[in-house]
Order: structure tokens, then sequence, then C-alpha cells
């Protein structure tokens, strides 16, 4: 389930996350977030580089693979958004 947060976040966060991002997220440690992060690299959605230093540590960014791109576009998160509205006509 925690992969599935950081998908949503990450489509949500315009298709980029950073490590720190996704401690806060699921409430974990760095190795955590590295690991789940890592688990959406090597399901080919996402790609994991070496960002910048921030307090003293490297951060990684998650960054949502190419050919997932229209996932983090207005168009979808409409969609998704017309999907969240209850069902019989009361928005």
């Amino acid at each position: 389930m925690a992969v599935l947060k950081v998908f949503r976040s990450l489509l949500e966060q315009n298709g980029t996350l950073k490590t720190g991002q996704v401690e806060k997220l699921l409430r974990c440690s760095k190795p955590t977030a590295l690991k789940e992060m890592e688990a959406l690299t090597v399901l080919g959605v996402a790609d994991k580089a070496e960002g910048d230093v921030e307090y003293g540590r490297p951060e990684h960014e998650l960054r949502l693979a190419e050919k997932f791109q229209w996932f983090a576009t207005d168009e979808c998160k409409g969609l998704r958004w017309l999907q969240k509205q209850p069902q019989g006509g009361n928005p």
C-alpha cells in the first residue's frame, strides 16, 4: 500500500518527489522511503536520481517515467477529480 501512496503523491506533485517528501508522506525512515521509491523504479513507473544535498544528506529525486507523464497532466487530474464526485447528481 505504501507504493500506491507514493505513486498518488507523485501524480499530485506534478511527477516529482524528493526523499524527504516520501519520508513525511509515509512517516518512515530514509531507508524505508528509498525502498519504496526503488519499487516504483523497478516497476518502470518512475526514475530515481540523486538530487541536491539538504541538511547534510543527499536527497534522491523520484520522477515519473516519460511514458507515464500523462498521468501528471491537468487532463488526467480532472478525470480523477470527476471520479471522486458522489453518485446521484449531488456535488
